[in-house]
């Protein structure tokens, strides 16, 4: 408790890290018991992609909520080395292009907006391999989140808060496989394979005039399982939609934190919707940030029946329930990169905790791998390059579908 008592001292207006967090209210039409808060931006648009935590208790949902927070700040104020490439030895470096980024052919295109991370003095910050502690230098643009140095790109994607280093590498190993599950996964246009699960959560939500599919998307390199929650619950007669995507240590946690992400994804598209009741989009290509992704469904619901993720056939039996890791954040952590080091899965990790969070007992660590695929914002620019088109290394099952890549429909993920 000492922690999490500490970690509140960390959003607060008066010497605080991060402004304090906010309950977003339910309205009758969400899941009764689960808390939504928000902590806004320190910026002229504090809403902008504001953190957000998700819980079964206020304090569940406040504490996750400045977690995201903190660690999103950590990114940003973080003391990184800088060197250029001329100053380091060339077996040492990890190229942009050895990355699930951008394919040549995209970078090729008349008005590349990303040209600039490829153009010109790269900056170059270090990283460690998780498997032997080795050095190795990547693009800056990859690791923090400042913005004297992310200009042109940035992403959270493997980023997490926790008490500490061994639980905030957990977390943000997890993270990076399931982005990595979700985007393979929508970009091939796979039928996700339907899992059952525990009724009380589909129960709830068809009370409400929802439906609710369960995906598992695990693919064969995890240690891990990947769920993936999705579906509808309207208000006032009108679909929301959203998709939740998790990776944890048991089938079960995984469905539970799926499953409350995507509730927090259904508060927010129909409050985005109802804020902006002009919002269009025209294309698909109009779709260019997470907020236009995790709204795009429920103001055109019609589209969300086009979807072949939720058209998947029901797995009988589901070898992947069986996929469990116990022990400590570091025993665990131990087992997972034994399994990942066999699968010849490039790992990395930073140490982005600062001085001031480290007093407070949090500890923020990056994670990120040439061989996996982040989260992408642009839907006319997704990530097609290095192994994303390797979807049956991770999907050998997938090979009796005949697959539509990359699929031009914007993911939900927001």
């Amino acid at each position: 408790m000492l922690k999490n008592n500490l970690i509140k001292t960390a959003a607060n207006f008066r010497h605080g890290i991060v402004l304090p967090p906010q309950l977003i209210p339910n309205t009758p039409s969400d899941i009764e018991d689960i808390f939504n808060v928000g902590v806004p931006q320190n910026t002229p648009d504090i809403w902008a992609s504001a953190s957000g935590g998700i819980g079964r208790s206020y304090e569940e949902a406040e504490l996750a909520a400045i977690g995201e927070a903190v660690e999103r700040y950590a990114a940003g104020a973080c003391e990184l080395p800088k060197k250029l490439r001329t100053e380091l030895k060339a077996e040492n470096i990890l190229p942009l292009e050895s990355f699930s980024l951008f394919s040549e052919e995209q970078r090729r295109e008349n008005g590349f907006p990303y040209s600039g991370l490829y153009e010109g003095e790269i900056i170059y910050t270090n990283i460690f391999s998780l498997y032997d502690n080795s050095e190795y230098w990547a693009a800056i643009e990859l690791v923090t989140l400042n913005k004297e140095y992310s200009k042109v790109f940035s992403t959270s994607s493997g980023l997490a808060a926790g008490a500490s280093p061994y639980s905030a590498l957990l977390r943000a190993l997890q993270e990076v496989i399931e982005r990595d599950a979700l985007m393979i996964t929508w970009l091939h246009s796979i039928p996700g394979r339907q899992a059952s699960f525990d009724t009380k959560y589909k129960e709830v939500v068809e009370s409400k005039g929802g439906t609710l599919f369960c995906i598992d998307a695990t693919p064969k390199y995890s240690p891990f399982p990947v769920v993936i929650m999705t579906g509808t619950l309207p208000i006032r007669g009108k679909p929301r939609v959203s998709l939740g995507c998790a990776c944890r240590e048991t089938y079960e946690a995984a469905v539970e934190k799926a499953f409350l992400e995507w509730s927090q994804g259904i508060i927010f598209a129909g409050y985005y919707s109802a804020a902006k009741p002009g919002l269009v989009y025209k294309h698909y290509n109009d779709i260019k940030t997470f907020d236009d992704h995790a709204v795009y469904y429920t103001i055109y619901p019609e589209e969300w029946g086009k979807v072949v993720l939720i058209k998947g056939e029901m797995i009988k039996n589901n070898p992947n329930k069986n996929k469990v890791l116990k022990g400590s954040a570091i025993d665990i952590l131990t087992q997972a990169i034994g399994y990942l080091q066999k699968e010849k899965i490039r790992i990395y990790y930073r140490d982005l905790t600062t001085h001031d969070l480290r007093q407070i007992g949090v500890y923020s660590m990056r994670v990120l791998s040439p061989d996996l695929s982040p989260i992408f914002c642009h839907q006319k620019y997704p990530f097609l390059g290095g192994r994303i088109k390797d979807v049956y290394w991770r999907y050998p099952w997938a090979k009796k579908y005949k697959l539509h890549y990359p699929n031009p429909m914007p993911h939900p993920l927001g």
